[in-house]
């Protein structure tokens, strides 16, 4: 996790996908590491709240993609982090889900199938005194006691 210098950050695909305002306000962050004095410099004070306008800016995905391959970020790192953010996401349907898993077992960074029945499975424990877990015709069922009833 090497950091990227500012040449080899100018040719790679993170960084040309910018419009050329957006690559400007990226080297200037770069260079001076303060976000708002980068944004102003190249948009002006056009923004009635650059402060907000700045940090919305440095929000978007594709520019935190850049910033995080200049730092040295690895594309697995990157892929993780969109994967958690979608997951956690209330907007994410399950079809993009299923797109992104399945795009992550391509680039393999997710691995395919299901681990052999008894390998990295922890064993589940009852949590309170009055469960048990049963196992029948393969199944796993976890029993728990309410304690006595009392009548009405």
């Amino acid at each position: 996790m090497s950091k990227l210098s500012m040449d080899d950050l100018h040719k790679h695909e993170a960084y040309l996908d910018l419009t050329p305002k957006a690559r400007q306000v990226v080297d200037l962050f770069l260079e001076h590491g303060d976000k708002l004095k980068a944004y102003e410099t190249v948009y002006g004070k056009k923004a009635k709240r650059p402060f907000y306008a700045s940090q919305s800016f440095f929000a978007r995905q594709n520019i935190k993609n850049c910033i995080a391959r200049y730092q040295g970020a690895s594309e697995e790192q990157m892929f993780r982090e969109e994967l958690l953010r979608a997951a956690h996401s209330r907007k994410t349907t399950p079809s993009q889900m299923a797109a992104l898993r399945m795009l992550g077992q391509i680039k393999g960074y997710i691995k395919l199938g299901r681990p052999p029945k008894g390998e990295d499975e922890p064993e589940s424990k009852p949590e309170s005194k009055g469960e048990k877990i049963i196992e029948r015709d393969g199944r796993r069922y976890r029993i728990v006691d309410l304690g006595p009833v009392e009548p009405k």
